[in-house]
């Protein structure tokens, strides 16, 4: 299980959040029905970031820390074991789901994107084969990944891309 449980308590329309460490309880928390779909994935309109540092912090912080041990983990894509360390982890409605901050600074600039006027050049291409790499471990990982973007172009483009490579257990959330 991960660090991160969400329970829904329906006799009082509240959702209790409990977090654990090395499999025990550290915390329990009761909130409303409504910031618990905030924190599932209806993300403020703003984390105000003005780097992508700031935006992953903010985004992770969406969800409640966890620590960097329970984000790590393995499977096997492509007959292959392969690692990975998602931003953040959560169960979300019993599902295990990945947490993934994607911050751009201008999309028409961005490795990212493939009609940049870098979008060509080695290291852009092997960045955009890794946002499909990284998709596809996520994808074979967990039951669900979120990303959050602050680019509705991003979020257009990789959407498409995913979707083509068959990957269809993601979503995305503009988040400004």
């Amino acid at each position: 299980a991960l660090p991160f449980g969400i329970q829904g308590v329906k006799a009082f329309k509240s959702v209790k959040i409990i977090k654990k460490s090395k499999g025990r309880i550290v915390s329990e928390e009761v909130i409303t029905e409504a910031q618990a779909a905030e924190r599932a994935g209806a993300a403020p309109r703003s984390i105000e970031a003005k780097t992508w540092q700031e935006y992953e912090a903010g985004v992770r912080s969406l969800y409640g820390e966890t620590s960097f041990k329970s984000r790590e983990f393995t499977t096997f894509v492509d007959g292959k074991f392969v690692n990975g360390v998602a931003d953040n982890v959560a169960t979300i409605g019993g599902r295990n789901v990945a947490v993934e901050a994607k911050f751009v600074d201008d999309w028409a600039k961005s490795l990212r994107n493939p009609a940049s006027l870098i979008g060509n050049e080695p290291f852009a291409v092997a960045e955009q084969a890794k946002m499909l790499e990284q998709a596809r471990k996520y994808a074979a990982a967990f039951d669900e990944v979120i990303y959050h973007s602050n680019s509705p172009e991003l979020i257009a483009h990789y959407t498409k891309v995913f979707q083509a490579a068959g990957i269809t257990n993601f979503r995305f959330i503009l988040t400004q």
